[in-house]
């Protein structure tokens, strides 16, 4: 849907998504190639990388 709607020329800046894109790699892989900014959600219990250091996404953490 987002490759078609900047196939036809919108101007797409951020998408978000839910839990299924968030665990998938090739939709985050699509928008970087793209330089689209995103907001995706990720499980609770997943781990994520940020700037070396590793995480848990918890839910309802502050």
């Amino acid at each position: 849907m987002i490759g078609a709607a900047l196939g036809v020329g919108l101007d797409v800046s951020w998408v978000t998504g839910d839990e299924v894109y968030g665990q998938a790699s090739h939709p985050r892989a699509f928008l970087e190639v793209h330089r689209l900014g995103y907001v995706l959600v990720i499980a609770a219990n997943r781990h994520v990388s940020g700037q070396g250091a590793e995480a848990a996404a918890l839910l309802g953490a502050p």
